[in-house]
């Protein structure tokens, strides 16, 4: 590592800059784990996703093709790494590309603060919520969560509750995957299947271009 990779803490402890660290576990870390990585640094304001394009293309270094695949996967606003995960392994599946922390239109609080779903694809009005223990335990958060499900499916929105067991194993995510396929069967008319994408090939510009 150049000097450039090394910064100084308050303490005089030097460590890697973020954009460092992660090119650093390239070789090591999981193509979902770099994803994930990747869009917490910009969520927590320790790297832009941007940040990290330019460190990975001024630079020489093995897992450089697997950085550059992470980067064109990730995606600014996820709200945890769960989101991610849930993002990336329904899109591996051949779902259409998701907004994330989608606000729906005409859709708000009480206080008029806008509603959201965690994952949305807006033209079919299907979204899903990861729904984390605090969603279980928190009785204001549990009928926070009610209510916002009640008011968009008056606006026709059919939005899915997942929890940790939808993603505990592959069949679980090919269920839930089949699930929104089935629902985006209903407005297009096509037969409903699961397909199996590499990370390169959802990570290729054009597949959003032959998505319905």
């Amino acid at each position: 590592m150049t000097d450039d990779c090394v910064q100084q803490l308050a303490n005089g402890i030097c460590c890697l800059k973020p954009a460092a660290a992660w090119t650093s576990i390239a070789m090591d870390a999981t193509m979902l784990q770099l994803v994930q990585i990747a869009e917490s640094m910009e969520r927590y304001g320790l790297a832009t996703l941007d940040e990290l394009r330019t460190f990975v293309e001024a630079r020489r270094f093995h897992g450089k093709h697997r950085c550059r695949i992470a980067l064109a996967i990730a995606e600014p606003g996820s709200a945890s790494v769960k989101e991610t995960e849930l993002r990336v392994r329904l899109e591996l599946r051949g779902l259409p590309e998701f907004a994330i922390n989608f606000a729906v239109p005409g859709a708000a609080y009480d206080s008029r603060a806008e509603q959201t779903v965690d994952l949305a694809i807006e033209r079919y009005r299907v979204g899903l919520e990861y729904q984390g223990d605090q969603h279980r335990s928190d009785y204001r958060q549990y009928r926070r969560d009610r209510d916002k499900l009640g008011a968009l499916a008056a606006l026709g929105w059919q939005v899915l509750e997942v929890t940790q067991q939808d993603l505990n194993s592959e069949e679980a995510v090919d269920r839930l995957a089949m699930r929104v396929m089935c629902i985006i069967a209903r407005h297009t008319g096509e037969q409903p299947r699961i397909m199996r994408l590499t990370y390169a090939r959802l990570a290729d510009p054009r597949r959003a271009g032959r998505e319905g």
